[in-house]
């Protein structure tokens, strides 16, 4: 995954001047991608739009977890975005929400890898015994006729 290819995307939406991705570290994935977008002059979007942009363009691995709305980006002395320098804004929590974590906008990606796993417990991609087609007679090998002289 290379950050140009989502922020290529995000920039077309027609609302978005600059976007910049980066990562941000993800207590259940470890990092996750996030982009902070800063939007034209004149014009609106909500990160929820943003989001339904990206869901629309980009696969669900490529998809950012967090879209957040920011006044500039960081830059460097040539003009360049430093992406590194981005922090996201603090979640507001209140009393209720801080027990419960938010609502992730891409499915978890729970469970081990079948490769991972003890061989007991790994789930073959053999055909069951009750499958009729493993119940097929398999056909006999007879040697051609001029093989018996």
């Amino acid at each position: 995954m290379h950050p140009r290819q989502i922020e290529q995307v995000l920039a077309t939406h027609p609302a978005v001047a600059q976007v910049a991705v980066t990562a941000i570290p993800d207590p259940h994935l470890g990092q996750d991608i996030s982009a902070a977008v800063v939007l034209r002059p004149g014009t609106s979007a909500t990160p929820e739009n943003l989001h339904d942009f990206a869901r629309n363009q980009l696969p669900i691995t490529l998809q950012p977890g967090r879209i957040w709305l920011a006044s500039t980006l960081p830059t460097g002395p040539g003009g360049k975005i430093l992406p590194r320098k981005l922090q996201p804004p603090a979640r507001h929590t209140t009393a209720e929400s801080s027990s419960t974590p938010p609502a992730p906008h891409r499915p978890a990606r729970t469970g081990t890898p079948n490769r991972h796993q003890p061989p007991a417990q790994r789930k073959h991609a053999s055909l069951p015994d009750n499958n009729p087609i493993s119940r097929r007679p398999q056909p006999a090998i007879v040697a051609p006729r001029d093989w018996q002289s």
